[in-house]
């Protein structure tokens, strides 16, 4: 599982996998955030030195309030319900 998704769980950000625009199927990690949970969210990745997803960052916007980032180069891994999502160890 990638640092970015751990984070977003960890932050309580509804992840999901999604397919966008020209992605001719082929889903990917998104997460449903506002602009400032987005910069907060990768300061924090700066901060604790996780992974940042390199390639191209998507969005597309779901009404008035709501946006999702979708990260091509990412997959979604659907966490086990045993998992706890705030286990993201600095530097993995």
């Amino acid at each position: 599982m990638s640092d970015i998704q751990k984070l977003a769980e960890e932050l309580e950000f509804p992840v999901r996998s999604y397919s966008g625009r020209g992605m001719m199927g082929k889903s990917c990690l998104g997460i449903v955030a506002d602009s400032n949970e987005m910069f907060s969210m990768f300061y924090l990745l700066g901060t604790r030195k996780l992974d940042y997803p390199w390639g191209s960052i998507h969005w597309d916007n779901f009404g008035a309030y709501n946006t999702i980032y979708y990260f091509p180069d990412v997959s979604f891994v659907e966490r086990d319900v045993c998992e706890d999502p705030t286990d993201v160890e600095e530097g993995e």
